[in-house]
């Protein structure tokens, strides 16, 4: 009886994968434009579904942010974030901690995840930027900005101004 389970369920994972096998050099074309549009996802609209919000909506703080860009992190994160940067067409750009003086001053240690967990973000960091920051609506006590870029220096000019 087993054994017969068994043959049956080999049998049943083997034909996907013949059928599939048959199928695949009609739709390779049709498949390689499936993976541009993976990579046009829109992060912003995924951060938001993920809970993040417009900081911008949560205190008194820039839509646009010179530098950073728009602003989004989720409310119960705060002060430390991660906080996500985009630029005006919603690429996302950075992701930024914000590190109270003080908690670096007492010596804390930091296990921060690099990359907030936003799906199917490749989570590339080509370049850091840390610098302190004498605080701002939101995080209000001085703090240091820990900006992990995604994106290259030159393409960090999206969020200038």
């Amino acid at each position: 009886m087993i054994k017969c389970i068994a043959a049956i369920m080999f049998g049943a994972m083997l034909t996907p994968g013949i059928a599939a096998e048959r199928v695949q050099p009609h739709h390779h074309h049709h498949h390689h434009h499936h993976q541009k549009k993976i990579q046009s996802v829109n992060y912003r609209m995924i951060a938001e579904a993920k809970g993040y919000k417009k900081v911008s909506t949560l205190v008194n703080f820039p839509e646009f942010f010179p530098g950073l860009g728009v602003i989004y992190v989720i409310p119960e994160s705060l002060p430390a974030g991660p906080f996500l940067s985009f630029d005006r067409k919603d690429r996302l750009v950075a992701t930024i901690y914000m590190i109270p003086v003080q908690d670096i001053s007492d010596h804390k240690n930091f296990d921060l995840s690099g990359f907030a967990d936003i799906s199917g973000f490749p989570g590339r960091c080509d370049h850091v930027s840390f610098y302190f920051n004498s605080g701002h609506p939101g995080v209000s006590m001085p703090h240091y900005h820990f900006v992990i870029w995604h994106v290259s220096k030159k393409d960090e000019a999206s969020v200038a101004k």
